[in-house]
């Protein structure tokens, strides 16, 4: 989130952010006093980020869409920055609706605008790792009602189509590490390599500035975990 953050802020002009979810980076770039337009096609996300976003004044401006990222067409052109974060280009399963979503993001840019989007990099030893074996995605600690939520998951590649099937635990724990609660949720991203990315931004008529291996700044190498792309209009 900082990466974005940082970036809106550089940015200092009109944000529009595609996947924006409950709004954890919209509203804290509002808050921050940039105007930023967010488009998402889940309903309660987009509720929640209604909800939160009443939680403060916000001095920027708070725009929230519900809509299909791949078929947006907007009133507003000539946004500054444009984004698409925590993998969510991934979310579209399909490879036509990926592309179309990138040409959506020029036709939406202004002239000198960027847009920033990050992918996971599929390495082979992920792609062709044990789809087993269980990994940690996180822990969130609800010190208000004393439980910890564990977030694991496992993956399931279809290298043909290019699926990964990932299989998410959430495990709510009580003070005493006594699970409390469990909800099993199954979410498909359709992972992109690096030479087909490149593809698609110049089919959509964008130039990749920068492309790094890591929020870090760290390059892209065979090894990186992420695939995180700068780029402008040609």
């Amino acid at each position: 989130m900082e990466f974005y953050l940082n970036a809106i802020d550089r940015c200092g002009g009109s944000v529009l952010e595609l996947g924006v979810g409950t709004g954890r980076i919209a509203i804290p770039a509002a808050a921050m006093g940039h105007d930023v337009m967010g488009v998402d096609v889940n309903r309660p996300m987009l509720d929640r980020a209604r909800l939160k976003s009443t939680a403060a004044p916000l001095p920027g401006k708070l725009q929230l869409i519900e809509g299909d990222m791949s078929k947006i067409d907007l009133p507003h052109k000539d946004f500054d920055l444009v984004i698409i974060p925590a993998h969510t280009l991934a979310l579209l399963t399909d490879e036509h609706d990926q592309a179309e979503t990138l040409i959506r993001c020029a036709e939406h840019m202004a002239l000198n605008a960027a847009l920033i989007f990050n992918l996971f990099s599929p390495t082979d030893d992920l792609i062709r790792g044990d789809s087993d074996e269980t990994f940690l995605l996180g822990v969130v600690e609800d010190d208000e009602n004393g439980v910890r939520h564990v977030l694991t998951g496992t993956n399931e590649f279809d290298t043909t189509r290019q699926i990964n099937r990932c299989t998410q635990v959430i495990e709510t724990l009580n003070a005493d590490g006594e699970s409390i609660d469990r909800e099993v949720l199954q979410v498909l991203f359709r992972y992109l390599h690096h030479h087909q990315v490149i593809e698609m931004l110049e089919t959509a008529g964008l130039q990749v500035i920068d492309v790094f291996g890591d929020f870090d700044g760290s390059p892209l190498t065979d090894d990186s975990e992420e695939m995180i792309y700068i780029c402008r209009l040609k």
